[in-house]
């Protein structure tokens, strides 16, 4: 890559991001809800949770852990990939749940489909969200199919979600709620293994469908903030810490982290990992970008996270 090409790269280094969110029911409302509560109480942008009426603390402080799982991370057209929304670290035995996805554009995408027969269902109001049902409520863990539209905009769809952990007091008090989001991304980056010994060869490989013959670059980081870039995209790792510039500066060590995508929108970065032991136990970060013509991001790709060894 030509030094004005790597220039054009630190210039563009700055944008993608796309949101998920889930929201949990309260309990007061899970009574009056218990079938599941109207759209809109997924915690998404413009969208409330249930903390209105389940007063008396703050979102997400509680003790239990609220997850969103994806059977895929990466995007597949007009095909189901499971979401498993769940509760763990909690003794209450009534719990819901309300979840979107939206594009990069805060538009709702894709299509619910129930696994868990008389579980979950579409929101009464809206086939964008899905939640639970009065037999569901029973049960801290759900999973049903999303099913994603033929075609989306440039960058990742973001699950919202909200959950509700009910103490069954019959009141709104001693209800907790919670919120959470997880991507899922048009290209993906993966390593054939994430414990990298010192002294040896290792890859990774992108496959960004759609974007053939665009530029791409592997960010490296020691650090997992995410970038953004202008452009509404965010990167997964902080490019600016000095490693993704090492990287360019040293194909020997980094070999193919930045150049074009082939006809299948694919690539291979390639990592000949020195003979240093200081690296034992360090962790490393890697996340991919790629950039049009005009070296304008079009997509990113989720993180991969390696330990030498």
């Amino acid at each position: 890559m030509s030094r004005n090409a790597i220039s054009k790269w630190s210039i563009a280094l700055s944008g993608v991001l796309v949101v998920v969110g889930v929201t949990v029911l309260p309990n007061q409302r899970l009574s009056a809800y218990v079938n599941g509560a109207p759209s809109g109480y997924s915690g998404a942008p413009s969208e409330s949770t249930c903390v209105g009426c389940h007063s008396g603390s703050a979102v997400n402080s509680g003790t239990a852990t609220f997850s969103i799982a994806l059977a895929s991370p990466t995007f597949v057209p007009s095909t189901p990939n499971a979401v498993t929304v769940a509760f763990t670290n909690t003794t209450n035995v009534k719990h819901g749940f309300e979840i979107t996805a939206r594009d990069i554009n805060n538009t709702a995408v894709g299509s619910w489909t129930v696994t868990q027969i008389g579980k979950t269902r579409n929101t009464s109001s809206s086939a964008f969200h899905h939640e639970q049902t009065s037999s569901g409520a029973t049960q801290g863990s759900w999973t049903m199919n999303w099913v994603g539209p033929a075609t989306l905009p440039h960058g990742p769809v973001t699950f919202y979600a909200c959950g509700l952990d009910a103490n069954n007091n019959g009141s709104t008090s001693g209800d907790r709620v919670y919120t959470k989001t997880k991507k899922l991304y048009q290209a993906s980056l993966t390593a054939t293994t994430t414990t990298w010994p010192i002294n040896t060869i290792q890859t990774l490989t992108l496959a960004a469908p759609g974007h053939a013959g665009e530029h791409y670059l592997i960010a490296v980081s020691d650090d997992i903030t995410p970038v953004s870039f202008g452009s509404s995209m965010m990167l997964e790792v902080n490019s600016y810490t000095g490693f993704t510039a090492y990287a360019l500066r040293t194909p020997a060590v980094f070999t193919n982290f930045y150049a074009t995508l082939d006809a299948n929108g694919g690539a291979t970065g390639i990592v000949h990992v020195p003979n240093l032991p200081s690296l034992h136990g360090l962790p490393l970060h890697f996340a991919a970008l790629t950039a049009n013509a005009s070296f304008v991001p079009s997509e990113v790709s989720n993180r991969v996270d390696i330990v030498f060894n």
